[in-house]
């Protein structure tokens, strides 16, 4: 998987927005730092779902059902907003 390069990561003291350029005009999503961070990991290359799983687990010590369970929800919030194919 690669994200969609038609959206950015913005950083404002402890929020975190991810700006999706639409034809419609932008579109902002608030997220949390998780998020954001796992982000940060994912952008500009390709990458599986293990790989985020994973990195959740060594960042934040997740243990692996709850690092895939917060993998599948980005994920899906991710191909909602068409930031996945």
């Amino acid at each position: 998987m690669e994200l969609s390069s038609q959206a950015s990561l913005i950083e404002l003291r402890d929020k975190y927005l991810i700006v999706i350029h639409m034809p419609s005009g932008p579109r902002g999503l608030e997220v949390n730092e998780s998020f954001a961070w796992l982000w940060k990991q994912a952008v500009g290359h390709p990458f599986t779902r293990e790989d985020l799983v994973h990195a959740l687990m060594a960042e934040y010590g997740l243990p692996e059902p709850e690092a895939a369970a917060e993998t599948d929800n980005i994920l899906r919030l991710w191909k909602d907003y068409g930031l996945l194919p």
